[in-house]
C-alpha cells in the first residue's frame, strides 16, 4: 500500500469517528441531515427526507430543534438559500 492509499485509509477512519461522536451528541437523524448539510448546502427540506427515508415532518422538526441549538442556520431565502453548519456549537453541546 502506497503512501497515499494509507494517508487515504486514515481520513476514512477520521470521518467515521467525526461522524460516531455526531451520533452521540445529536442522534441519528440529526446527525445524518447535518452530515448531508455538510456536503451539499443547498439541500431541501424534501431532498432530507427522501435520503434519510424519513417524513418532511420529522426533518422540519429536527431542524428547528437543531436551529434553536445554534447548530443549523438559514443563509438567504427558502429557495436559492443554503444551510450553514455551525460546527463549533456541536463542540459546546454536551
Amino acid at each position: 500500500m502506497g503512501n497515499g492509499d494509507e494517508k487515504l485509509d486514515r481520513n476514512e477512519e477520521q470521518s467515521g469517528e467525526k461522524a460516531k461522536r455526531l451520533v452521540e451528541k445529536l442522534g441519528e437523524n440529526k446527525a445524518a441531515i447535518v452530515i448531508l448539510m455538510l456536503k451539499t448546502p443547498e439541500i431541501t427540506v424534501n431532498e432530507l427526507g427522501d435520503q434519510l427515508e424519513i417524513s418532511r415532518n420529522t426533518v422540519d422538526r429536527n431542524i428547528q430543534k437543531l436551529k434553536k441549538d445554534g447548530v443549523l442556520e438559514r443563509i438567504g431565502p427558502a429557495k436559492g438559500g443554503y444551510w450553514k453548519v455551525n460546527l463549533e456549537m456541536l463542540d459546546e453541546k454536551k
